[in-house]
């Protein structure tokens, strides 16, 4: 196989690992390229490292775009009070015969912590994030109400 062959076999590799959806290993198996050939091309030909490490810059930031996106999604939810119910289903067995002998549905709320308050200000509110007096204090949780304590400084 010539070096161009190779380039445009490892641009195919490249490419497909760039979904996200397989493994480097799985991309040179469905592109009919053993992956120790790949691993020797990319220490072989600058080209096809300078590929190859531009494809896992690619992931790195799809993957870390994609997990902000998550924890943004569960800050949100905590923030709103997100509701949920709870099933407990408890079962009596009688002469070999289970049935179902009670359900519990507990409804729960998720109460956003002082952490959760805080992360949620310093990231999206300007204003908390950049005031020096609110800087220098805390969240501090109290029976599921939140209150600012200053921190122990002398004001002189």
């Amino acid at each position: 196989m010539t070096k161009p062959e190779r380039i445009r076999k490892a641009k195919k590799i490249c490419k497909l690992y760039e979904t996200n959806e397989f493994t480097i290993e799985s991309c040179c198996q469905k592109r009919k390229v053993p992956y120790d050939t790949f691993y020797l091309w990319i220490n072989k030909y600058k080209e096809i490292k300078k590929l190859y490490k531009k494809t896992q810059n690619i992931k790195r930031k799809g993957n870390n775009t994609k997990l902000i996106r998550l924890a943004r999604t569960a800050l949100e939810k905590k923030l709103s009070f997100m509701e949920y119910e709870e099933v407990t289903t408890i079962s009596r067995s009688a002469d070999g015969i289970t049935q179902i002998a009670e359900t519990k549905i507990i409804s729960k709320i998720v109460i956003p912590t002082a952490t959760d308050i805080a992360l949620a200000l310093n990231n999206l509110d300007e204003d908390f994030s950049q005031n020096e007096d609110l800087s220098s204090e805390k969240l501090e949780a109290t029976d599921f109400e939140y209150e600012i304590i200053e921190n122990d400084k002398d004001k002189s």
